[in-house]
């Protein structure tokens, strides 16, 4: 099984802790994020993102949530 599949298999919540994991040991894989950027309810916020871009990102992030929800 390679990692991109595996990956697939876990919860949104074990993502979000494997990446907080690697993040605190650099950068986290890049498998690790697309996995992440596939799930509804997860934006990657950049540093130098403009506030309108932000709030892009975590609008379309809430209606994702919302349209999983219905």
């Amino acid at each position: 099984m390679d990692s991109s599949s595996y990956l697939s298999n876990l919860s949104t919540n074990e993502l979000v802790e494997r990446f907080k994991e690697a993040t605190f040991k650099g950068r986290p894989p890049r498998e690790l994020m697309e996995e992440l950027a596939k799930r509804p309810g997860v934006a990657f916020i950049q540093a130098t993102d403009t506030s309108e871009v932000t709030l892009e990102k975590a609008r379309t992030a809430i209606q994702q949530v919302e349209s999983v929800d219905r």
